[in-house]
């Protein structure tokens, strides 16, 4: 490492604790502590316009947002499936009782 990036790297070290102890330091700049800015109503609303537009846009093209692709059928047991199904695990239960039986 450059002496150069070594005194770097020491100052913000040094600024890292003085901002945790509390203190500052010469060697560390004074950051003007105040609230971070956001947005401003204006900015909020011109970003709101543009986004509306956009959307806009997107549905007259014939895109359409990804919620509301077309939902397929639900997918679940139908009566004959739920019936076999039952009729297995009654056998399978009864093998298990009569070898529980067995012992």
């Amino acid at each position: 490492m450059s002496p150069a990036t070594r005194a770097k790297l020491a100052a913000a070290a040094r600024a890292r604790w003085a901002r945790r102890k509390g203190t500052t330091t010469s060697a560390a700049p004074t950051a003007a502590k105040g609230k971070r800015k956001g947005l401003t109503a204006a900015g909020r609303r011109k970003l709101s316009e543009s986004m509306k537009a956009r959307w806009a846009a997107r549905r007259k093209a014939g895109g359409s947002a990804p919620a509301a692709k077309a939902k397929g059928k639900k997918r679940g047991l139908t009566a004959a499936g739920r019936k076999k199904l039952s009729d297995s695990m009654k056998a399978r239960w009864a093998a298990r009782r009569k070898a529980a039986g067995k012992k």
